[in-house]
């Protein structure tokens, strides 16, 4: 995934690959680019592991982010002046003893553009400062394992808070190891209702809505690769 810059879905290959266990070592120069070090990590592959591989694009299911019935919820976010020594700005720190506010999260004062990710037991928080849709998309990608591609037609950057679970996406509470049971308390409630699934949230809070359907994704499809690598 390093080497050809793609998600888990976009490789297809032997089912070994997921559980076999290696250590490599090799070096790079110290000047070395993030384009040069995935062409490195290419040849290491085909070097060691006798890799051969092509790209295609092939029809997976993917989710299509688009404006739901009643129109977005999202605030716009007004121009910021650009940093002066031209590097982005960090995140906010979170302090050591931070105060919880009543939704059971950090209270963080300090806002900055940049799409960030709090996760408390139970609940997870997208805190998003001048983003675009392709920006909720991208980060959305990760969270669900598959391709979210942005379909709202939404040009501008926006700032919005997204609340939501990922356990109520499969079942209403973990399994307790004593009981055997679903276990309710598994998430917690500070002040309140419990939070929604993902889908669920979007939404509610964005006024946005994934729609399951099946599009083209490239993908890198694994033609030879060998289980016993070379030695280091």
């Amino acid at each position: 995934m390093i080497a050809y810059d793609v998600k888990p879905f976009q490789v297809s290959g032997p089912g070994w690959m997921d559980a076999e266990r290696y250590e490599l070592s090799a070096t790079m120069p110290p000047e070395t680019t993030k384009e040069q070090f995935r062409t490195m990590m290419q040849n290491l592959l085909a070097d060691r592991f006798k890799l051969a591989a092509h790209r295609e694009t092939r029809e997976i299911p993917i989710y299509a982010l688009v404006v739901a019935k009643n129109g977005p919820k999202m605030k716009e976010s007004t121009a910021v002046p650009a940093p002066e020594n031209g590097e982005p700005p960090e995140p906010p720190a979170v302090p050591a003893h931070p105060k919880i506010g009543t939704d059971g999260f950090p209270v963080i004062s300090e806002k900055r553009p940049g799409l960030s990710t709090m996760m408390m037991p139970g609940r997870t928080r997208l805190t998003a400062q001048q983003q675009t849709m392709q920006d909720l998309a991208d980060r959305l990608t990760d969270v669900l394992a598959r391709p979210v591609m942005d379909e709202t037609s939404l040009s501008a950057k926006y700032d919005f808070v997204l609340t939501f679970t990922l356990e109520a996406m499969n079942t209403p509470g973990t399994m307790s190891p004593m009981t055997g049971r679903a276990d309710a308390s598994s998430t917690y409630v500070p002040d309140g209702e419990a939070p929604q699934d993902l889908f669920t949230s979007i939404q509610t809070q964005l006024g946005l809505r994934l729609a399951s359907k099946k599009g083209p994704v490239s993908t890198v499809v694994i033609d030879h690769l060998e289980k016993a690598p070379t030695e280091n």
